[in-house]
């Protein structure tokens, strides 16, 4: 392999990046090198850049979604960690790594609390292997990090995009719980987690599903991944015509189930909603989509919901490559949607 990677570094709040060149060290044990193919940018990643994260200290090479090709293995990583065997080569996605050892990772199983979590995009950049972060032509993968090989038939923009926004929105979702024929579901934002967020509502065939956010090419998006409705934010400003519009659409009840930001992270809460765009959150249960516990299983056209913890990014690029569409690969007609609803009592255990 080359010697040598050019990154993208952050060395300084709300400065440029610099272009430098690191040398490439030999993986460690367990880890991995790859060829980055593709790597996405995530609203975390500008907050960071922004100087909104307090452990973030530059130097450092940032982002923390991206696909890369395997060049260089360590000692005993010839599987990713549902035991697929890799090969040079192959396509993996990777997350952060915990330690396995502490309350939170062994007691609590979340990882997401681990004390001592590794977190490339936040460890600088002076410290090796160096290539932490996904905004590079090369990276290293922790050797206790997730990883996971790319099936074929997802495309690395897909399964990159897939191992943050879309992971976030599918761990929302199974903590929420099911959504059946009769609920009313309010998706607030048109960024990379509402327009998730719609493509799996939509998949649950819930009696309306609208989108609320801007701009006009987003929103037709959301239409093709599934929306009934869409309000912009543009045409409609004032959140109290926002509100009014979304009673009218569903005769008065507002939404039964709401997603929107609370600090910048994704949340659900099943609600009665009487102020769709100001729920009141003492009438459900607030979820963060933050937490990185997916259970959530697709299989063909029905859901299963299992309480056995797997890796997840296994299972969110298992639905990538479930269900695809020549333009929105999320999309179900409308036909399946309502052969699903009519049968979702017996689909989900």
């Amino acid at each position: 392999m080359t010697d040598l990677a050019r990154a993208a570094v952050l060395t300084g709040f709300g400065k440029p990046l610099e272009v430098q060149e690191f040398s490439i060290l030999d993986p460690e044990p367990g880890g991995l090198v790859v060829a980055v193919e593709a790597a996405t940018v995530c609203g975390t990643d500008v907050h960071n850049w922004q100087g909104h994260t307090s452990s973030l200290k530059p130097p450092v090479v940032p982002g923390h979604e991206g696909v890369g090709r395997i060049i260089a293995f360590g000692d005993h990583a010839e599987a990713d960690s549902r035991g697929t065997p890799l090969a040079l080569g192959d396509r993996v996605v990777w997350g952060h790594a915990n330690c396995g050892k502490c309350y939170a990772c062994t007691m609590l199983q979340d990882e997401t609390l681990c004390a001592d979590r590794f977190i490339g995009m936040l460890t600088p950049c002076t410290r090796p292997p160096y290539l932490h972060g996904t905004f590079a032509d090369h990276a290293h993968i922790h050797p206790r990090a997730g990883r996971i090989r790319v099936p074929d038939a997802v495309g690395s923009e897909l399964a990159s995009a897939a191992s943050c926004a879309l992971r976030s929105v599918i761990a929302a979702f199974d903590r929420l719980g099911a959504l059946d024929y009769r609920d009313t579901v309010l998706i607030q934002g048109a960024g990379p987690l509402g327009l998730f967020a719609t493509a799996i509502a939509s998949m649950h065939a819930p009696r309306r599903l609208i989108v609320i956010g801007a701009p006009d090419a987003r929103l037709e998006l959301a239409r093709e991944f599934g929306a009934d409705a869409t309000i912009s934010i543009e045409a409609h400003p004032n959140p109290a015509e926002r509100t009014a519009i979304v009673h009218e659409l569903t005769n008065g009840r507002g939404a039964d189930v709401l997603d929107g930001p609370v600090q910048s992270l994704g949340f659900l809460v099943r609600t009665l909603a009487t102020q769709p765009e100001l729920p009141r959150l003492a009438a459900g249960d607030v979820i963060t989509s933050q937490v990185f516990s997916n259970r959530l299983q697709f299989s063909e056209a029905r859901f299963q919901f299992h309480e056995l913890r797997e890796c997840q990014r296994g299972r969110r690029l298992h639905f990538l490559r479930r269900v695809r569409h020549e333009r929105a690969p999320f999309r179900l007609r409308r036909r399946d949607r309502s052969q699903m609803a009519r049968r979702w009592n017996t689909t989900v255990s």
